[in-house]
Parts: C-alpha cells; sequence; structure tokens
C-alpha cells in the first residue's frame, strides 16, 4: 500500500500578480495502517495550506487545498517548491507534493483610445544564434530594446529563460521613442 495524491504536482499555470488561486489535490491512506502527517517544512510567504489533514484510516481520503497569492511572489516567471510530509506509517514514512507557477503580470483589456496611448516593447531582434561554440566560451550579444508607443514604459523584470545566461541593463522606464 502507499499514500497516494490525485496528482503529484500542483500547477498554477498562470497565477497573475492581481490573484489569489486554490486548488485542489485528493490524499489516500492506501496502507492497513492509520496514518498521522505533519508537514515538515517551512510554505513560502505567498503559499497555504487548507484543509491539511491530521490523520487518515486505512483507505480513507480527504482533500487538500493549496492557495497561492500571486500578490505576494516576488518576481515573474516560473517557480515551484515541495510540500514535504512526515507520517507514522512505517510503509510511507515520507511523501510530498510538489507546486509549481508560471506568474505573469496582469494586463487589463484597453480600448482602442487606451491602446493608442499604450507604452510599446519593440526589441531589434527576437533570437540570435551564436553558431558553433565551445563548453566554456562565454558569447556577448546585445539586444536594443525601445519604446514605440506614446506613454511611459516600465521594466519590472527581464530574465532570461536558461540560468547560462547573464542579462545587464541599466534602465527601468523607457521614455516614448527612448532605447536602451
Amino acid at each position: 500500500g502507499q499514500i497516494t495524491f490525485s496528482k503529484p504536482t500542483i500547477n498554477f499555470n498562470p497565477i497573475f500578480d492581481n490573484d489569489i488561486d486554490t486548488q485542489e489535490v485528493r490524499i489516500t491512506n492506501k496502507t492497513t495502517m492509520a496514518a498521522d502527517f505533519e508537514m515538515t517544512g517551512k510554505l513560502p510567504e505567498y503559499a497555504q495550506i487548507l484543509n491539511f489533514p491530521k490523520n487518515l484510516d486505512p483507505n480513507e481520503s480527504t482533500v487538500i487545498k493549496i492557495l497561492i497569492d500571486g500578490k505576494k511572489i516576488k518576481g515573474y516567471g516560473f517557480g515551484a517548491f515541495e510540500i514535504p510530509i512526515a507520517t507514522n506509517n512505517p510503509v510511507v514514512p515520507y511523501t510530498g507534493l510538489y507546486v509549481t507557477y508560471t506568474r505573469k503580470q496582469y494586463f487589463p483589456k484597453l480600448t482602442a483610445k487606451q491602446l493608442a496611448k499604450a507604452p510599446k516593447l519593440s526589441i531589434n531582434k527576437k533570437v540570435h544564434d551564436f553558431g558553433n561554440t565551445e563548453s566554456g566560451d562565454i558569447m556577448k550579444t546585445e539586444f536594443e530594446f525601445s519604446n514605440t508607443g506614446k506613454t511611459v514604459l516600465k521594466l519590472h523584470e527581464i530574465y532570461p529563460e536558461c540560468s547560462c545566461l547573464k542579462l545587464e541593463y541599466n534602465k527601468s522606464e523607457l521614455a516614448p521613442g527612448e532605447k536602451m
């Protein structure tokens, strides 16, 4: 027997920076022994567990609710954490859930009039191909960002999809017509 979850990973995709979302997962004790549960780690400040079971009898199940507050997450993009769970059941002394999310900025729908006045990000190239490289080579390129809109463009974060990349930029706002 095992202690099982209806899904091993809870995915909040997307979670917006103005939103609070909850998801549910069913936990079932499929062992022949009762199991007491305890969360052994600290959750991030933006996460809460609602309805966490203290124990489950054999073949008993319940629903755990996980709440994520997108307003409290720092940064944008992909993130993940584990909810480690210890049990007194010798068959399954440790289990856990994984939570993943992609935090995005919320943009309300704009009217045609608002859209005409909005900032607009333009990038001189979407991709750069470095060609053939050797492991350890340090490569460098530049991308030019410009605001082709009518109002100030605010850059909250620019992050690469790979930790092998390092970004450097010196402005967090671009006036209309300004480049960096």
